[in-house]
């Protein structure tokens, strides 16, 4: 009859085959979001590069949009939210005076 020290030899093997198939497989899943990720970074990075005017980037603003709220649109663009909800207002004829 194995004693349990032998059982626990003959079993050790499997303990740590059990473990490597669950990090391979968490591996495998875990591969393509950080592909993803890398890919989502390269294309915000290239877009920040352009030095587009802030009328052109204004334009680019989805209010409607279901997703992504405009904060962080703004953020991705690089606008101010106060640049583009200012409305100047027209100076007075007494203070040109």
């Amino acid at each position: 009859m194995p004693t349990s020290k032998q059982k626990l030899l003959d079993g050790a093997a499997s303990l740590f085959e059990a473990g490597q198939t669950k990090a391979l497989e968490g591996a495998a899943l875990t591969a393509p979001l950080y592909e993803e990720i890398v890919r989502l970074k390269a294309e915000l990075d290239w877009l920040k590069k352009f030095a587009n005017p802030s009328a052109v980037k204004q334009s680019w603003l989805e209010c409607d949009h279901e997703e992504m709220s405009l904060r962080p649109q703004f953020g991705l663009l690089g606008l101010n939210r106060s640049s583009v909800y200012y409305q100047p207002e027209p100076v007075s004829p007494d203070e040109i005076d």
